[in-house]
């Protein structure tokens, strides 16, 4: 948040800036996951799962609901 990040999910273009604004350093993203991952460090993905939410309303979503609306891929015609 003393940066002006206000959100919980890093990524590795941010934390080069960080790294940067504090020390002068440049570092490629790229690298900079490479360091991180070499320290111990590794990926973290927040759920998609709501925590006061029903589960049971959740899961049948997933069952029946999502399918029904997902888009269908369109069958290819031959020349």
């Amino acid at each position: 948040m003393a940066y002006g990040l206000d959100n919980g999910v890093w990524t590795s273009p941010m934390i080069a800036w960080v790294i940067e604004e504090e020390f002068g350093v440049t570092y490629h993203p790229g690298h900079v996951r490479k360091l991180l991952h070499a320290l111990g460090f590794s990926v973290q993905r927040p759920r998609r799962v709501l925590a006061r939410a029903d589960a049971v309303a959740q899961d049948r979503w997933h069952r029946r609901t999502y399918p029904e609306i997902k888009k269908k891929p369109t069958p290819k015609t031959g020349p």
